[in-house]
């Protein structure tokens, strides 16, 4: 299960990144990235979110994405793996329209994403 959770985890941590370009300061991106990134420790450690959080030093931002307190962070969708294929499409043009992109921009965002989760060696 690990090795999913952290293919996951990157192919999040990428696709926040990539769908921040031009919305937020470049230096930005490594939060952006380690929020996507993080989002999974608590699975993949078997701990809540909260004993997770309170052993690291993390932006705010970060740690009010990651406890889902809201955010500037939180507002990026890490990917919309999981939701069920019917309601997919209408999730994806939301997800996209909430940042001024098209459904083919966040699309191409995706699949870059997966193409870097996928280039990793677990």
């Amino acid at each position: 299960m690990a090795p999913a959770l952290m293919y996951t985890a990157l192919l999040r941590a990428r696709l926040m990144e990539l769908l921040a370009s031009g919305l937020v300061d470049k230096s930005e991106y490594d939060n952006l990235f380690i929020t996507g990134a993080f989002s999974l420790l608590d699975a993949l450690l078997g701990v809540g979110m909260e004993q997770v959080l309170e052993a690291m030093r993390l932006p705010e931002p970060i740690c009010d994405a990651l406890l889902g307190n809201g955010g500037r962070y939180q507002a990026l969708p890490r990917t919309g793996a999981g939701q069920r294929a019917p309601t997919m499409a209408q999730a994806i043009a939301e997800q996209a329209a909430m940042l001024g992109l098209t459904a083919t921009q966040f699309n191409r965002a995706q699949v870059q994403a997966l193409a870097f989760a996928d280039a990793m060696e677990f």
